[in-house]
């Protein structure tokens, strides 16, 4: 039998059909070949609670010919409750010859010592240990019980909080080695299925309460929503399956947006920003931008307003900096540039940015014509020692090798189009007050070689 495709299901009536055609057992297995959940010899670990929800799951998965675990997290927040949902859970996966793992974890202690809420605790605690049996035990996937309305929830919850398109889509089917494939069962055909089949399970008293958000949806928004549409259900899982095409769509425009208007040059990202002026809502765009770099900004709208040329905004370890016309994206150096001495046995010295090797030896006539990027030869005799070397300032002037007038060191290096961030990690070589060459770059006509040096220094400066 050839079932039709559940993504192409938006209407109630076609949902409420498909109900009909197909019991829970059938619209399982559909789902999970649809969305390509449980490849054939891939092993599942089932994130078991003792709930309604996840004991369904368990029901129907073991059934099936596939190798399944049950994993089982006793969160300690219902004391002798929570103990019994262990022990629940631990004799139907020895009944049913299961391999069982067990997590009793301090909830409270977890959430006091990292200040986070007892959900947010149980989440972290949750998800790191069941990717860390799966790995450990060779589970392909670790399957969570959520279904239709848990996503509901979510859909209310996110649009509560604020979100974007992607918050809208409710709780994904697939999240990396996260798999949910109840997700197209409601609370109710759950229930059903459980009464239909005696399926045992345990009652979560919490769930009663309205100390939640979740909760307090659930209880009377949603109760509030059916009364106004009855078919509200079915009608809000064709919204969040159109938001989430919706929101691949997205996925893939941003995508092509990155490639198209952030550029790398060796170490640096860049962003153009007549280009990002171009679009409508410049400010969403980069931070949508900003986003596929690792990088949370709340405020995007100041990195292009901000007039001042050289401005930096810190985002954890990387930098952010506003430039003429572009913003530049760089590891951030919190490593402070200084001032060493170099004496005449001096072979090699490191900086934040690079690292500098010098060789003195007779030299050979046209040697200056074989240097290679980053090397500069200079007339060992012209020199006397200690030399400096220091971050370039402000104000630095030089005489570049073949010219007649002296230049500042910031409009050479602006004339060589270094970047803000490459000009941070640019050192002059000192002797006394006089520069005798920007490493990596130009040494001063002062100090190069002719026809009558016998004896050549050579600077290599290596980019670190």
């Amino acid at each position: 039998m050839r079932f039709p495709d559940v993504r192409l299901l938006h209407s109630s009536e076609q949902f409420a059909t498909l109900a009909i055609m197909l019991t829970l057992k059938e619209r399982m297995d559909h789902f999970v070949r649809e969305h390509q959940l449980l490849p054939a010899g891939e092993a599942v670990l089932l994130a078991v609670s003792g709930g309604i929800d996840s004991m369904v799951m368990a029901s129907l998965l073991a059934s099936e010919k596939i190798t399944v675990g049950i994993a089982h997290i006793n969160f300690g927040l219902r004391k002798k409750e929570s103990d019994d949902d262990a022990r629940f859970v631990r004799a139907w996966a020895k009944r049913h010859r299961r391999p069982y793992f067990e997590l009793k974890a301090d909830t409270a202690s977890y959430a006091k010592k990292h200040k986070l809420s007892i959900q947010e605790a149980a989440r972290e605690i949750r998800y790191a240990w069941l990717h860390q049996i799966a790995a450990k035990e060779g589970f392909d996937h670790v399957a969570t019980a959520h279904q239709l309305d848990d996503s509901i929830e979510t859909f209310f919850i996110n649009l509560l909080r604020g979100t974007g398109i992607h918050g809208l889509g409710g709780i994904p089917v697939r999240n990396g080695i996260i798999i949910r494939p109840m997700l197209f069962a409601s609370r109710d055909e759950v229930k059903d299925y459980a009464n239909d089949h005696a399926i045992e399970f345990r009652e979560d008293s919490s769930n009663r309460k309205d100390d939640y958000l979740r909760n307090r949806i659930r209880h009377h928004l949603i109760p509030l929503l059916k009364t106004l549409q009855p078919a509200f259900t079915t009608i809000q899982a064709g919204n969040m399956e159109r938001l989430r095409f919706a929101s691949t769509r997205h996925d893939e425009r941003l995508q092509e947006l990155h490639r198209q208007l952030v550029k790398t040059v060796r170490k640096e990202k860049t962003i153009a920003i007549p280009a990002l002026l171009d679009f409508e809502l410049p400010e969403l765009l980069l931070k949508e931008l900003l986003k596929q770099e690792g990088l949370s900004v709340t405020e995007p709208e100041k990195l292009l307003v901000t007039g001042k040329p050289g401005k930096e905004f810190y985002f954890g370890d990387t930098t952010i900096t506003r430039d003429r016309s572009r913003l530049i994206v760089t590891p951030r150096n919190t490593a402070v540039p200084d001032s060493k001495t170099v004496a005449r046995t001096t072979r090699s010295m490191v900086f934040p940015g690079g690292r500098a090797r010098f060789s003195q030896k007779k030299h050979l006539q046209g040697l200056e014509s074989k240097l290679e990027s980053g090397e500069l030869l200079l007339d060992a005799d012209l020199v006397h020692y200690p030399l400096e070397i220091r971050p370039w300032q402000s104000g630095d002037k030089f005489r570049p090798l073949g010219m007649r007038q002296h230049k500042k060191v910031s409009d050479f290096l602006t004339d060589r189009k270094l970047s803000l961030a490459e000009k941070k990690v640019t050192y002059v070589m000192v002797q006394g007050t006089t520069i005798i060459c920007i490493l990596g770059h130009r040494i001063s006509d002062d100090f190069k070689v002719s026809k009558d040096t016998r004896k050549s220094l050579l600077i290599r400066w290596e980019t670190v």
